[in-house]
């Protein structure tokens, strides 16, 4: 990096700014209505050590990690509305009268050691199942964010399918969780709000899952990835405003919403438990919006493939609601669901519970390296975590510029992203430098191509196209629907013509994210960084 640059002098300057920036802590709890559940202490069993334990070595950035198993009764939910439940998202909820159930699942913390280093904030995940068993899929996320902030981090398993994965990962005598019992996913929401009470509410003479932070918890936030932020979503639209546990939610790369409640245990219809007691099944409607009568802050943070039909379809839902008092949504251009980084951290933590963990390659433009939405995830819990810490609420942001079919149910027709015929990058939306300033198209929603280009790998759905600017020198270029690229591609010399140029502007870029607050000042130097050695153009 060039140090006589002047700008990139003020972008230093400003990372100092915003880094050395602290927070006052103020516990502002609610009194919710919802049972304490009992904890323990997870046993040893044969593996020794958790399901999806991390292979971090979380000594040596001063954490800890540790399981507990939770257990009690949980409720099931009706709806008070007369009738189906309107897209407002005002779903007004009671228990289902008479219609509990046990429960025992567990959770997995990963913690400071030291209270000094705990920012007060615990981060409570509700696991994702898509994959048939728990994945940590915001702490791949967000776990650079979490550790160097000082958060607490809680992942819930919460579904039938990740308690019913869990019992078959260990069997027979002495396995680790042989006491777990799941009711039925329409018990789901209840469990959720009891373990993010518990954190800060052990029953006295209970092991306390935040050891030392216990008494230090300012907020507990809420947060849920793609087919958990479904679960979210109906959760804040029918169960928070009765069980107010979370003082903030993130909602990441949902759109979609899931029914209150069941007839079976689980999406796939198997049959309840012997002995709980059955549950009607009560849809939600998609589309449908968040409801605005909330308290606490929401923070909807969506790629192009969580916008598109074909991922998570929000932009028929969350692109068309307004932001609110408590409510933001970012839309991240060139961002796809899932990112290399993020497989990376998949593929480690999954090969220390199940040798062997791998990935099949993907055909065709290579998936997107972390450039935007690992970025942006991590800035977005600090956005929100801010937010509910001083009531200030992150500026608008600009959305995609989106086809939208009207009306929005109108399912004949595709939402479709309005792209830049100069790079077919999408066009509008929150840009991080990789997108503000390119050197490669990014096309986070991969439906646009040709399906062979998938490959074996069922994660390539997931993954969008990454193309370099290299003069149509891959074997895809030039190929119709293979071709995430325009033909031919942009010349990086004619659009930056000095290397020192290219930097300017990606540290111009980098110094507005983080204005913004769409980028962490650490991430931005760290592309700045990247963007000086680089050999661009």
């Amino acid at each position: 990096m060039r140090a006589s640059n002047p700008l990139l002098a003020l972008f230093a300057a400003a990372v100092a700014v915003v880094t050395s920036a602290g927070l006052s802590l103020q516990c502002a709890w609610a009194d919710p209505t919802v049972a304490t559940p009992r904890v323990r202490s997870a046993p040893h069993g044969q593996h020794g050590f958790p399901f999806l334990s991390t292979v971090l070595d979380l000594g040596t950035v001063g954490y800890v990690e540790e399981e507990f198993l939770i257990s009690g009764t949980a409720q099931a939910y009706i709806s008070l509305t007369p009738g189906p439940l309107q897209p407002n998202g005002r779903w007004d909820s009671q228990p289902n009268p008479g219609v509990t159930a046990p429960y025992a699942t567990r959770m997995l913390v990963r913690r400071p050691l030291d209270p000094a280093r705990f920012n007060g904030v615990v981060v409570v995940e509700w696991l994702n199942e898509s994959g048939g068993s728990d994945a940590t899929a915001d702490w791949w996320y967000m776990r650079d964010e979490i550790v160097r902030q000082g958060y607490a981090y809680v992942g819930v398993t919460v579904q039938w399918p990740g308690v019913q994965s869990l019992l078959g990962w260990e069997t027979g005598p002495g396995a680790r969780y042989a006491t777990l019992f799941h009711p039925g996913e329409s018990f789901d929401y209840n469990i959720f709000a009891q373990a993010g009470w518990v954190v800060a509410h052990p029953r006295n003479g209970d092991p306390r899952p935040l050891g030392t932070l216990t008494d230090h918890v300012r907020d507990v936030v809420g947060t849920g990835f793609s087919q958990s932020a479904w679960w979210l979503a109906t959760y804040i639209n029918a169960i928070h405003p009765l069980t107010p546990v979370y003082d903030g939610f993130l909602v990441h790369d949902g759109g979609i919403d899931q029914p209150l409640s069941w007839p079976g245990a689980s999406l796939f219809g198997d049959p309840i438990p012997a002995g709980v007691p059955a549950t009607p099944e009560i849809d939600t409607p998609y589309p449908f919006q968040l409801r605005t009568d909330q308290s606490v802050p929401v923070l909807v943070v969506g790629s192009e493939f969580g916008l598109s039909d074909f991922g998570n379809a929000a932009g028929r839902s969350f692109h068309l609601q307004p932001d609110s008092s408590h409510i933001r949504f970012w839309e991240l251009a060139g961002a796809t669901h899932l990112e290399s980084g993020w497989f990376q951290q998949l593929v480690a933590d999954n090969n220390k519970s199940i040798p062997g963990s791998a990935l099949d390659p993907c055909d065709g433009p290579p998936g997107i390296p972390s450039v935007v939405h690992g970025q942006a995830a991590r800035a977005a819990l600090n956005a929100l975590s801010s937010w509910i810490s001083d009531g200030q609420a992150p500026a608008l942001a600009p959305r995609l510029s989106l086809f939208v079919p009207t009306p929005a149910d109108d399912f004949d027709q595709l939402v479709v992203f309005n792209r830049d015929p100069r790079t077919n990058l999408a066009i509008g939306g929150i840009r991080l430098p990789a997108v503000a300033v390119p050197t490669a198209t990014l096309n986070g929603n991969r439906s646009d191509l040709d399906p062979s280009t998938l490959g074996p790998g069922g994660q390539c759905y997931f993954v969008g196209a990454f193309d370099p600017w290299d003069h149509d020198s891959d074997p895809w270029d030039g190929q119709v629907g293979f071709d995430p690229s325009p033909t031919p591609e942009p010349d990086l010399q004619l659009l930056y013509s000095t290397h020192q140029r290219y930097v300017q502007q990606v540290a111009s870029a980098a110094l507005q994210s983080i204005r913004g607050g769409y980028l962490r000042p650490i991430d931005g130097a760290k592309i700045v960084l990247d963007a000086a050695q680089s050999k661009v153009p």
